[in-house]
């Protein structure tokens, strides 16, 4: 695991037509602590997910650094960085049955079958998706095909877990052992998450910490006090 450091980092959305930039993200520093939930919250447009963008490497910065513990990563590849990224906009492969769209990362990292095997029925049983293993993604519904791409992220056993609104396509009954789930996972392995969300449920239930922002800056920053 690792914690991620951001120093004065800005992004801009430039127009080269009109010669004009505005900030999706502006001067902004913080840490994602070491295995801890980080709720990112903030309304539409505010920038919750260019920062998401920025800590996975889909995204490069115009000013300031990004580190991962003491290394500087601002110019790092996104394979390098150890992250996985899940969107609302899952990207599943659909030739490949739900078995194999979450082996693929362990194939792509020569895990041995068996084990493959292995870890693959268990996180299906973990997310009720045991019965549909052998059935390709066209056929599930949405919620079951976010849960497919979680699955393949949580797999990979990542540095840190970057889920934007992944909840969203998730209908209730499947919502609430997900977030049983991933909750479990990040107490039993030490996971750091950061999960965007505007459900405030989430901010409430979830968080370790929670980020607050509004027009590409960091106004609030608060860390959950355990008793």
């Amino acid at each position: 695991m690792a914690t991620f450091r951001l120093e004065e980092v800005s992004v801009y959305h430039k127009d080269e037509r009109f010669k004009t930039a505005v900030a999706a993200l502006f001067e902004v520093s913080l840490v994602i602590k070491d295995g801890l939930l980080t709720v990112v919250k903030g309304p539409s447009g505010a920038g919750k997910t260019t920062l998401l963008k920025v800590i996975a490497g889909t995204l490069s910065v115009d000013e300031g650094k990004v580190f991962k513990d003491h290394l500087d990563i601002t110019d790092l590849s996104t394979d390098k960085r150890g992250c996985a990224f899940v969107t609302q906009e899952h990207t599943l492969y659909p030739h490949l049955t739900v078995f194999d769209n979450i082996a693929f990362p362990l194939r792509q990292a020569a895990v041995p079958l068996e084990e493959i095997r292995v870890r693959v029925k268990e996180i299906a049983k973990s997310l009720g998706l045991s019965l549909v293993l052998s059935r390709k993604p066209r056929v599930l519904s949405k919620g079951q095909q976010q849960m497919v791409a979680i699955a393949r992220a949580i797999i990979r056993r990542p540095d840190v877990m970057l889920l934007d609104e992944p909840f969203a396509n998730v209908d209730l009954m499947r919502r609430i052992p997900l977030k049983e789930f991933l909750l479990s996972l990040q107490k039993t392995l030490g996971l750091t998450i950061v999960l965007v969300t505007h459900d405030e449920d989430d901010v409430i239930n979830l968080g370790d910490v929670t980020i607050t922002v509004e027009n590409g800056a960091v106004i609030d920053i608060r860390e959950r006090k355990i008793a």
